[in-house]
């Protein structure tokens, strides 16, 4: 008998989502084809549109070797570079790391090095009125520096509105592939929402707990199902323990996987387990890692 545990006994409602498909077709990011044990029959075979970088954790664990730490923002470049280095510009900026002029240039040129990448996330967001904002925002910044008095204030305004329709959206839509392409865009404009403010003079602390709500609201949205299976047949008779597959589907279809031994007899119920691992594989190519990385440059 297959014996299954949701997230919600390791995580609570965080990580409770009721079961969708199994992924199919081209689309999935990694499309499961047979699952290897660590005990090692079957190799997972990995197709689709997978990364060299979800290749590379999805077979560390498929072969059992000591799981990676979990990736951090900083260790991304492209669109997840400018995010953490524009909220490290303003983190550095508000405990007196760097100077306003010094924080700006930071941003400009985290903007510049992945004005490409930034655009084309922008250009998928699924709600027009974000979408506008948010292109704006990126355009208009780079005159931040001689904008006049009434103009600071008039960007501070547009790019704050911004943020809390983004807040708003995040919340209210019913399809996750939304969600998840306005979560990118509130990574995009919160941090110079950030820095337009403070140009104007203007408090920041009500946008950036607005921020963090929104990033908080992201990740609960977007949380992927989770469940462990115990691999019986792959246990040798008398064995103590027995290798349990982690597995984590995302909103798309993305799957990630991890497995653990535990201590188990037959009937029993599983104990809480981690999926973070398998979480992490699962929602690589999401606004949902972006989200996590940004909370504490935000709550700094």
């Amino acid at each position: 008998m297959m014996h299954v545990t949701d997230c919600h006994a390791a995580y609570g409602d965080r990580y409770a989502r009721t079961a969708g498909p199994e992924p199919t077709g081209a689309g999935s990011t990694f499309l499961m084809e047979g699952v290897r044990t660590m005990s090692g029959r079957l190799i997972a075979r990995l197709s689709g549109t997978a990364t060299a970088l979800a290749t590379a954790v999805v077979l560390v664990a498929a072969t059992g070797a000591t799981p990676a730490q979990a990736v951090s923002i900083g260790d991304f470049t492209g669109y997840a570079g400018y995010v953490k280095q524009a909220y490290d510009a303003y983190q550095k900026f508000f405990g007196g790391a760097l100077t306003l002029d010094q924080a700006t240039t930071q941003i400009e040129n985290a903007i510049t090095a992945a004005k490409s990448e930034i655009l084309n996330e922008i250009d998928a967001v699924q709600a027009a009125d974000v979408q506008a904002c948010a292109r704006s925002a990126v355009i208009e910044v780079a005159d931040i520096r001689v904008l006049s008095p009434d103009n600071r204030q008039a960007f501070a305004a547009a790019t704050t509105s911004c943020v809390t329709l983004a807040q708003a959206d995040v919340n209210a839509f019913s399809d996750l592939h939304a969600v998840d392409s306005v979560g990118f865009a509130l990574n995009t404009v919160g941090p110079i929402a950030l820095f337009a403010r403070t140009y104007a003079g203007e408090s920041t602390v009500l946008l950036k707990s607005t921020l963090v709500s929104a990033e908080q609201s992201t990740i609960n949205r977007l949380t992927p199902h989770c469940f462990g299976t115990p691999l019986w047949g792959d246990t040798e008779p008398g064995a103590a323990s027995v290798e349990v597959q982690l597995q984590c589907t995302a909103f798309n279809g993305t799957s990630g996987f991890d497995s653990v031994f535990i201590k188990l007899k037959r009937g029993q119920p599983l104990p809480p387990l981690n999926y973070s691992y398998a979480i992490e594989q699962a929602m690589t190519a999401t606004s949902y890692p972006v989200a996590e990385a940004a909370l504490p440059l935000l709550a700094g």
